[in-house]
C-alpha cells in the first residue's frame, strides 16, 4: 500500500506543505511558519500578531478547505 502524503518525510514535501498552508490561511497573518516531521506525521507551527504561538497537525484531505490534498487542524 502506498504511503499517504503526510507520511513522506522529504524536503520537497515540507515545501508543498508550507505552500498549501499559506493558501489555507487565506490572508490570516501568521509569521515564522515552520514545518517539521515528528512522531510519524507533519506539523506546522507559526506565530500570530498577538504573540501567540499556533500548532497545526497536517492531515491528508480532499474537499472542504483542503489545499493540494492537505488540511490543517489546530491543536
Amino acid at each position: 500500500m502506498p504511503k499517504l502524503k503526510t507520511e513522506i518525510d522529504t524536503d520537497e514535501m515540507r515545501e508543498r506543505i508550507l505552500e498549501a498552508f499559506a493558501v489555507h490561511l487565506d490572508g490570516e497573518m501568521l509569521h515564522n511558519r515552520t514545518a517539521s516531521y515528528e512522531h510519524g506525521q507533519w506539523w506546522v507551527e507559526a506565530d500570530g500578531n498577538d504573540d501567540d504561538h499556533y500548532t497545526f497537525s497536517v492531515v491528508d484531505a480532499s474537499g472542504g478547505r483542503s489545499v493540494d490534498g492537505f488540511d490543517f487542524e489546530g491543536v
